[in-house]
């Protein structure tokens, strides 16, 4: 019988159910994880706003950001942190989830 690699474990934790029908409190903050097949690169990271290019056009998240997921293109997602400093990061594809209760996966 075949095992799966280690790796694939973290997928259990990865994602957390919301509700979209609950009230949450407006935040100045965006909370962003960012992932790659089997590793976080950033995990609830507190920065200002992020940006990445949809199959619907180039998206600005903000805190408060509506619901929305959308299909990534294959481009740079910015990633901008309170203090100005910004890091780049590159998608070959993938979805953005955005929770309304301020934060982005």
């Amino acid at each position: 019988a075949a095992t799966l690699p280690d790796g694939f474990t973290f997928a259990e934790s990865k994602v957390v159910d919301k509700s979209l029908t609950d009230n949450y409190e407006h935040s100045d903050i965006l909370r962003l994880t960012l992932t790659r097949q089997d590793e976080f690169l950033l995990k609830e990271e507190q920065v200002k706003t992020v940006t990445f290019s949809t199959e619907e056009g180039d998206m600005g998240v903000f805190a408060g950001h509506q619901y929305k997921i959308a299909k990534l293109k294959p481009s740079a997602i910015s990633v901008e942190y309170a203090d100005g400093t910004e890091k780049k990061y590159f998608t070959s594809g993938g979805f953005a989830h955005v929770n309304n209760e301020g934060s982005c996966d």
